[in-house]
């Protein structure tokens, strides 16, 4: 298990790895609700630069405001997380 956190600092936010190592591991990460996606994205992004293999996410709720889902709609759902 891999463990990410977000961390806010006024109007900016981090995303880092707190807890497991993704490197060479199939990650599929669970939120239950997303707002516009910045910090599913963001973590994705993360866990590549530390190595993971491949990075998938589901999210129960998806509400992307101003449609915010297209920065996932590139090349669809597989392109966004690969290298």
């Amino acid at each position: 298990i891999v463990t990410c956190g977000k961390v806010r600092d006024g109007d900016e936010r981090k995303v880092t790895i707190q807890e497991g190592n993704p490197e060479n591991k199939t990650i599929i990460i669970v939120d239950d609700l997303v707002q516009s996606g910045g910090t599913l994205f963001e973590c994705a992004q993360v866990l590549k630069a530390a190595g993971a293999a491949s990075v998938s996410a589901f999210c129960a709720h998806g509400v992307f405001p101003k449609e915010a889902w297209k920065r996932f709609d590139k090349g669809g759902d597989r392109a966004v997380f690969k290298n």
